[in-house]
């Protein structure tokens, strides 16, 4: 904001979508990575988001939507949104001129919309809290596999984590397969605690043994993959115990045949006269 960095986590440093060298940047990056490993099988983007919707801008992006780049007439949060997604389908469209067929994935919030479980809190989805519209990158056919990271139940009321958990974990995945198939999305989930690790309940240590493997058979009787989110399992001995007690017979990736909807972009660069390339500029094709 303003040159200065905004941090959420420690050593989290989050680059605005909403400016133009930024997208430019990532496009670049993400195709000097195609280039330089053609073995990949796809890319996947973790935390394409904002911050949150309530961080505030530097004022050339309030230029930007003032003068030139809402063309569309949005509101700042559907703008701020919209900036999201053109870059989700510019770095999916740098992949594909590079390497056509290669998947691009993205890990996305817990929820898509917002909820309330029970009496407890709001738990927010990405589309309000962070302005990300994960369910139009895949039905646009920018990204192909969304992994909702489902890490842990927040918003459950404490006292009823023992008891229902994989149920309330359940229900966020067919919220997901119902909005863009069961095809589209696989569970994110913690490998948690150290190994050896005891048998505990939920509410002890969420990330326990015994809360993955209720909920890797909650989805897989959705029909649903799951993907062990790599930052929970951090040793070679963790690796193991998830390879030999929760995942013995290795799973094929799942089969997928395209976008949902039959739209497209046609991305490219304008360049002045010099050479330079132009933010938002406007192109009409005939």
């Amino acid at each position: 904001n303003e040159g200065k960095a905004i941090k959420t986590h420690v050593n989290v440093v989050h680059l605005n979508p909403a400016l133009p060298d930024v997208q430019a940047h990532l496009r670049k990056v993400v195709g000097e990575i195609v280039d330089m490993y053609p073995e990949l099988d796809g890319v996947c983007l973790t935390d394409a988001r904002y911050p949150s919707r309530t961080v505030s801008q530097p004022q050339s992006v309030h230029k930007r939507y003032r003068e030139r780049a809402n063309h569309n007439l949005l509101t700042f949060d559907d703008w701020q949104r919209e900036q999201l997604t053109r870059l989700v389908g510019n770095l999916r469209a740098e992949i594909a001129t590079r390497k056509p067929g290669m998947l691009m994935l993205a890990r996305v919030a817990p929820l898509y919309y917002n909820d309330v479980i029970d009496t407890g809190p709001v738990v927010q989805g990405g589309f309000g809290q962070y302005l990300e519209d994960s369910v139009a990158w895949v039905r646009s056919g920018a990204v192909d596999l969304l992994i909702p990271d489902l890490c842990n139940i927040s918003g459950f009321p404490s006292e009823q984590q023992d008891a229902a958990p994989a149920a309330v974990f359940a229900d966020r995945i067919k919220d997901w397969t119902e909005s863009v198939g069961k095809d589209r999305v696989a569970a994110g989930i913690w490998i948690g605690g150290s190994v050896p690790v005891p048998v505990r309940s939920y509410r002890e240590d969420p990330r326990s043994i015994e809360s993955s493997v209720d909920r890797v058979r909650a989805a897989r009787e959705l029909g649903v993959g799951v993907v062990a989110l790599g930052h929970s399992i951090g040793s070679a001995s963790e690796w193991k115990f998830a390879r030999e007690k929760l995942f013995p017979a290795k799973a094929s990736f799942p089969g997928i045949d395209g976008a949902l909807d039959k739209s497209g972009a046609v991305t490219g660069v304008v360049l002045d006269q010099s050479g330079k390339p132009v933010a938002d500029a406007v192109v009409r094709v005939e």
